[in-house]
C-alpha cells in the first residue's frame, strides 16, 4: 500500500519530505509512522486512496466569471 508524507523524516539515510509516496510492507514500521507512537510523537504518514490521489472538498466564496449577480434586498 502506498502512503502519502505529512511530515519529513529520514529513513536509512533516505530522506522523505512531505508530499512525497512511501511505501513499505513492514505492517510495524507502517504501525509506528501512522500513528503518533514515534521519536517525533507526530503523524508522519498517512494512507493515499486507492485511485492514488486524496480527495478534498473545498467550499470557495469566489464568483465565477459570467454567473448572473444576486440582488441584494433594500
Amino acid at each position: 500500500m502506498k502512503y502519502k508524507v505529512v511530515y519529513p523524516f529520514i529513513e536509512k539515510g533516505v530522506k522523505y519530505w512531505s508530499g512525497d509516496i512511501y511505501t513499505n510492507k513492514d505492517k510495524k514500521r507502517i504501525k509506528e509512522l501512522s500513528t503518533e507512537n514515534n521519536k517525533l510523537k507526530r503523524v508522519l504518514i498517512e494512507p493515499i486512496d486507492a485511485d492514488g490521489s486524496k480527495k478534498a472538498t473545498v467550499e470557495t466564496t469566489k464568483k465565477v466569471d459570467g454567473a448572473p449577480e444576486e440582488e441584494k434586498a433594500k
